[in-house]
């Protein structure tokens, strides 16, 4: 029996209902536009699941590692001005039901070698659990937004799963098109808070 096979039905109880409470958290919030493409979510296949055994053996570690990110969810945030309420939401949620966070990378700060931008949240199950899953079972959260979710396609196909390593000019283009995308979202962001602050203006322009 293979560590899938073991954990697969507690985690994909897990993930489904960690997905719908999510959506419906930052739907109400206006964070996300749509609660189905927004908040995604997967658990490792095998052959990946092996892969992190294999490594974590090659290192040294005794008994058996926990597998980072088993589950993973990604949270797509309509831009950029709303990326730290998505991730204080992610936040209230996993107190809420009680995981226990195990660190935390702003890859918006610094860039992933592919260019790739996201807040990753890192947390493992509590000891005892509705989804019978073990604290080693853990669950990775990005928080990005929908132009760094475009970017992170590109920068997996070119970069992370290409057939042959790119060459120092694709990685440079892969980068800078990262870099062009946050500043588009950038500008996103200013130009729909504008909109947002014109329309809260409306109403009380009539009244006066």
């Amino acid at each position: 029996m293979t560590y899938l096979d073991m954990y697969r039905a507690g985690a994909e109880a897990f993930g489904r209902e960690a997905a719908a409470h999510l959506a419906d958290v930052l739907a109400r919030a206006d964070i996300i536009f749509d609660r189905t493409s927004c908040v995604v979510w997967r658990i490792k296949t095998d052959a990946a699941i092996q892969a992190k055994l294999s490594a974590a053996r090659s290192l040294g570690e005794a008994g058996l590692p926990a597998i980072k990110d088993f589950v993973g969810i990604r949270v797509i945030a309509t831009h950029l001005g709303l990326l730290d309420n998505a991730v204080a939401k992610v936040s209230e949620w996993s107190r809420c039901v009680h995981l226990i966070k195990t660190g935390v990378q702003d890859s918006y700060a610094i860039p992933r070698p592919g260019g790739y931008r996201a807040v990753h949240l890192n947390y493992q199950m509590p000891a005892s659990n509705r989804w019978n899953l073990p604290t080693l079972v853990s669950t990775e959260v990005q928080v990005t937004t929908w132009l760094q979710c475009l970017h992170g396609g590109i920068s997996h196909a070119f970069y992370y799963k290409a057939n042959s390593p790119p060459d120092s000019a694709e990685v440079e283009t892969i980068r800078t098109l990262s870099d062009k995308l946050y500043g588009v979202d950038l500008e996103v962001a200013t130009i729909l808070r504008a909109l947002e602050h014109d329309r809260e203006q409306k109403p009380a322009n009539r009244a006066g």
